[in-house]
């Protein structure tokens, strides 16, 4: 209990999706709890928290009025009913819990949460948004925090989400505070180890793979002795070699430059190549008077059938007559 709060207990409606009004407080104190004024010391409300905190005159009567109407009463909104819980005043703080199947025992996730600190109360939390006063699966723990929660715990073999004011958010892989999920080294490991589970190309050609090696090398000789039998693969072994495909062995062998001058006959060294030359109309020459050389005829351009000379002019006719 806070030390500036004695005697004190709670109605929380923080649960309702809208902060309800006086009035509807004031029914819910008379009407529902039937809260005796004589015991009431103090009634405050506050509006941070939508909560309404009574003191009375004695702890004991804080306990009784407690145990009396947590979760007794509900109010309405929107025709749906919202259990109102009643709590001390404390240092307790709502811890919710996600992703657990609705039909797990709540003492059962309390027996797992009280090594964290001291429970009070667990209940159902319901949808204020959306599907009103539906159950979400989700589960509310009051208690007193004595040591930091991770934002994930195991229950009974379901992995929980885990949400507080003021939680310090761990990793998933490695419970430590929350880090960029590749530099976790936890999670590293883990892809390390499954990765471990396959060779890789350098064990492989180092010898670690022998086995696969060895499966295979022994499937390959299968396949060859099968093959064998056949007759579509013989290995050259077993092939033995013959006069004949020795003599066709040397034919195919290629000859040196002095091998190929020493084994030809005196006539074909000195008799020279024949020319098989032709003159051609383009390759043709004429003696020239005047250098005594020789230059290339020009070539002889056909004439068309039809072709007629051109005709003088009248100034040439006239000198030569």
């Amino acid at each position: 209990m806070s030390g500036f709060r004695k005697n004190s207990f709670v109605i929380d409606l923080s649960v309702m999706p809208v902060r309800p009004k006086l009035s509807v407080v004031q029914d819910f104190v008379f009407s529902k709890m039937t809260l005796d004024m004589n015991l009431v010391k103090n009634l405050q409300t506050s509006i941070s928290k939508s909560q309404v905190i009574i003191e009375v005159d004695s702890a004991a009567s804080a306990e009784q009025i407690i145990a009396q109407h947590n979760l007794k009463h509900s109010l309405e909104h929107d025709n749906q009913l919202y259990p109102i819980p009643v709590h001390s005043v404390d240092n307790a703080i709502e811890v919710k819990v996600y992703d657990l199947p609705p039909h797990m025992p709540n003492n059962l996730i309390a027996s797992h949460f009280s090594h964290f600190g001291k429970i009070i109360s667990v209940r159902n939390d319901v949808w204020k948004d959306y599907f009103p006063g539906v159950p979400n699966g989700v589960r509310i723990i009051r208690m007193e925090v004595l040591k930091p929660i991770p934002s994930y715990v195991p229950v009974a073999g379901e992995l929980s989400y885990v949400l507080y004011s003021n939680q310090t958010k761990t990793c998933r892989h490695c419970a430590q505070k929350i880090h960029i999920g590749k530099s976790c080294s936890a999670a590293r490991k883990e892809a390390t180890t499954n990765a471990d589970e396959f060779p890789t190309l350098a064990q492989i050609v180092s010898g670690v793979a022998d086995d696969s090696a060895n499966e295979s090398e022994h499937v390959v000789e299968l396949m060859d002795d099968s093959e064998s039998c056949d007759g579509s693969i013989i290995s050259e072994e077993i092939i033995e070699e013959t006069p004949m495909m020795e003599v066709q062995k040397e034919k195919r062998k290629p000859k040196s430059k002095s091998e190929a001058a020493g084994n030809s006959t005196p006539e074909q060294a000195i008799s020279p190549k024949p020319s098989t030359s032709k003159k051609t109309a383009d390759t043709e020459s004429e003696f020239d008077p005047q250098g005594g050389r020789k230059r290339p005829l020009s070539p002889k351009l056909s004439e068309p059938e039809n072709h007629q000379p051109p005709r003088s002019s009248k100034t040439q006719r006239q000198l030569s007559k």
